[in-house]
């Protein structure tokens, strides 16, 4: 796992970090991306790297990564990935928005 990875993955489950998001522009979300695919392939997944994984992807405002893995988590949301459980519930009404 890179430290990259790390680095992002520590910004998506911190539920108190709202005001870092500018930080976020210096990543670089395909890199963030294939490293996330990397280390599912080497390690496995976990819940809570799928809930963190997914955050990333609305910050960034990826919705083609986003909607399937929110499907995905389905009512299995980690409270570590996510501030609260008003976060996970306003992502997945925007989710189902089409």
């Amino acid at each position: 796992m890179s430290l990259f990875t790390l680095k992002i993955a520590s910004y998506a489950g911190c539920g108190k970090c709202s005001g870092k998001d500018h930080e976020l522009d210096a990543f670089s979300w395909l890199r963030l991306k294939s490293g996330y695919a990397a280390m599912q392939h080497m390690y496995g997944n976990s819940t809570l790297k799928l809930n963190r994984f997914a955050v990333m992807a609305f910050r960034f405002h990826d919705e083609a990564v986003g909607k399937p893995i929110l499907q995905r988590i389905g009512s299995q949301w980690d409270q570590r990935a996510w501030s609260s459980g008003k976060g996970i519930r306003s992502r997945r009404r925007w989710a189902a928005a089409d």
